[in-house]
């Protein structure tokens, strides 16, 4: 069913940038999740609000998680993330995988990738 945020250009831009990743490796496209989506974009948001930084002590789930500040396309954070081994292997690793991205007033992002 399409849903804003699943269809949003820049979340469908971070799916197919992680997708050439994985292919580039022999891998097979994560399923694009939208309540992993909704996750992944409350992140960012809540980043932008409150600093930059992995806390999974403060949410319920346990996927593994990507994150970004300050890259100004979808590319271009998934490009770093695979250019950092740690980052790099969550995005090789699962099925499954959601992203959020958010942009304040004054042209701060914050990226997020929740992967299952």
């Amino acid at each position: 069913m399409p849903h804003w945020l699943t269809d949003h250009h820049v979340i469908r831009s971070m799916h197919t940038s992680t997708t050439s990743a994985r292919q580039r490796h022999g891998l097979q496209p994560l399923v694009l999740d939208l309540s992993m989506s909704l996750a992944a974009q409350r992140w960012a948001v809540e980043m932008s609000r409150t600093g930059y930084r992995h806390s999974p002590w403060q949410r319920p789930y346990v996927w593994r998680e990507c994150i970004h500040c300050g890259p100004t396309s979808a590319a271009a954070c998934v490009r770093d993330w695979v250019w950092s081994p740690d980052h790099r292997s969550i995005l090789l690793s699962g099925r499954r995988a959601g992203f959020g991205y958010w942009k304040t007033n004054g042209g701060h992002t914050f990226w997020a990738a929740e992967i299952t």
